[in-house]
């Protein structure tokens, strides 16, 4: 079974390379990949150092798009329907990616495995990770999808618009079939913050969509994320960040060594009352039936040395 993952980048050289990266890094080998840049890093010759290149599972693809096209229709639906209206797409899975977020490792295992359990499933959702990405590098995981409900109108199943995100989404080739004309993805300029979501339920009124509760990504916000983007912080604003967090990571260490000395303490305590209830059983041997009840642990059942 070969998934194809459509990958989506416009001028983030800080981050493209970990979004393909993160196609390379997949635990399942059979895949392809299809980079469409917009023109500004494959002209500024940004991919040619990269080892990936002369990885045949890798296709680089410069966009035709043009300054009137970004001004009227929403550039990543518009590259991910051409893919398919060139027949580029060769798998039997497709899945979709943006430059600033990464696939984990699992992902296409995942939607691949239980392909191949449930031979009838045509499209399927995953859990995800939510992260941000500040100016100054910092990084954290702020939140999470999870995916634990069937979604679309077909079998009265949750919303997916607004709710679950593209990158979350996995689909067989073959549900496209399904569409009127091809123009799956909307092109909108309108719709262009939410057109992950359309396409989702657009989907879901024809098949239903099956959760897995696994995590298969994380969706990266940035001060460029065209879905809530974060604001601008100023770089005093960027230390102060990074110093709370600094300060944070030193707590957790010094509560996990306070747990850690805790435990030693009440595992020496557990010894010592099991101990003392011995030698009370040997000494009452009407309160036998009582302390053999107490003594069930495992851990109490273990004298101290």
């Amino acid at each position: 079974m070969l998934v194809s993952c459509i990958c989506v980048c416009h001028n983030k050289p800080d981050l493209t390379h970990e979004a393909i990266q993160s196609i390379l890094n997949q635990s399942y080998p059979h895949w392809q990949a299809l980079v469409v840049d917009s023109g500004v890093l494959y002209d500024a010759g940004y991919y040619d150092h990269f080892p990936w290149r002369c990885d045949r599972r890798v296709k680089l693809i410069r966009s035709d798009e043009t300054d009137e096209m970004r001004r009227t229709k929403a550039m990543a639906p518009w590259c991910y329907n051409e893919c398919f209206r060139k027949g580029l797409v060769s798998g039997d899975l497709v899945m979709y990616l943006c430059d600033d977020d990464i696939l984990y490792p699992n992902a296409f295992a995942t939607f691949v495995s239980y392909c191949r359990q449930n031979p009838d499933a045509l499209a399927m959702y995953a859990g995800q990770d939510i992260a941000v990405i500040y100016p100054n590098g910092w990084r954290a995981i702020v939140g999470e999808r999870r995916a634990t409900l069937p979604g679309g109108r077909s079998c009265n199943g949750r919303r997916m618009d607004g709710h679950v995100d593209y990158l979350q989404f996995c689909h067989k080739a073959s549900i496209l079939e399904l569409f009127p004309d091809q123009e799956y993805w909307p092109e909108g300029k309108d719709s262009e913050t939410h057109a992950d979501g359309i396409f989702m339920e657009r989907v879901g009124e024809r098949v239903p969509i099956h959760p897995i509760d696994v995590k298969v990504s994380q969706n990266r916000r940035t001060m460029h994320s065209l879905n809530a983007p974060l604001k601008s912080f100023t770089l005093i604003e960027c230390m102060a960040m990074q110093q709370r967090l600094e300060q944070l990571a030193e707590q957790n260490r010094a509560l996990r060594e306070q747990n850690e000395a805790l435990a030693i303490r009440c595992a020496a305590l557990r010894y010592q009352v099991a101990d003392r209830l011995i030698v009370l059983c040997a000494r009452v041997p009407f309160a036998k039936r009582s302390i053999a009840w107490l003594l069930r642990s495992k851990r109490l059942q273990q004298r101290s040395l």
